[in-house]
């Protein structure tokens, strides 16, 4: 039986009715990061040298303050796929602003025995468009080292949740429709890595530790809590990973 929680049971009139403020907040979304876009590459040319290219890496993730909190339960950080278009807006030598636009995969596995004595594993897949806005201050000549801190902005894609074992096993997709989920996340970011300039462009060898600082859904989103068999409700339902990934950049404007 489904669960009556579960975003995929929202139907008849209520969806209906939650349809129409959720597209126009897709189109004023769509419009403000247009926006925001047109206008970031507009000012580029006015930094000292600017530098764009790629990102392509992995995030390590969970979530905070949750599982922690259930009885019987494993808690691994998950790999998941990171890619965008990276930046770098140098303000002098040492400084730059580092502004990126990702595909950012994010989730968490749970694992252990319900209170029936069956063994279960939940897998909660999500997908994020993220924007990093990040203050970088860099040492060193040709090979350089680096640090990164910024806060993070990002908005819920949509994403899936696998059930093996248990009650229900299955797979079901998220409703983004449903007001139980928000999709809008700020967040922050802190790491650094090492960078090396060439004939060609500069290669980066990044590291990250990012969080949320808002939730991205209820507890009452998620079949894994609402089935009540597993312990308390965690108290935060936010993002945490590790990121780790390359970075090619070709200069730009001077």
């Amino acid at each position: 039986m489904p669960n009556p929680n579960s975003p995929v049971a929202v139907k008849g009139k209520d969806f209906d009715q939650m349809r129409i403020p959720c597209k126009k907040r897709m189109n004023c979304m769509k419009k403000r990061v247009i926006t925001a876009l047109l206008v970031f590459f507009a000012s580029a040319s006015a930094f000292a040298q600017s530098q764009i290219g790629l990102r392509v890496g992995a995030n390590f993730a969970t979530i905070q303050d949750g599982l922690d909190r259930l009885e019987n339960m494993e808690e691994p950080w998950v790999p998941r796929l990171t890619l965008g278009v990276a930046t770098s807006l140098a303000v002098n030598e040492s400084f730059a602003i580092a502004p990126e636009f990702n595909y950012s995969q994010r989730g968490y596995e749970a694992s252990g025995t319900n209170t029936l004595g069956q063994d279960f594993t939940y897998t909660y897949d999500y997908n994020f468009f993220e924007v990093p806005l990040l203050a970088r201050l860099s040492f060193g000549h040709i090979l350089k080292g680096y640090v990164n801190l910024g806060p993070t902005f990002s908005y819920l894609l949509g994403g899936k949740e696998v059930q093996e074992g248990g009650l229900g096993a299955g797979e079901r997709s998220f409703d983004m429709d449903d007001e139980r989920y928000k999709r809008f996340e700020l967040g922050g970011a802190l790491g650094g890595g090492i960078q090396l300039d060439t004939g060609i462009g500069s290669f980066l060898i990044d590291l990250r530790y990012n969080t949320g600082f808002t939730d991205f859904q209820t507890s009452s989103s998620s079949s894994l809590y609402s089935a009540g068999l597993f312990g308390q409700q965690p108290e935060k339902y936010r993002t945490q990973y590790v990121s780790t990934s390359l970075i090619f950049l070709v200069p730009g404007k001077r």
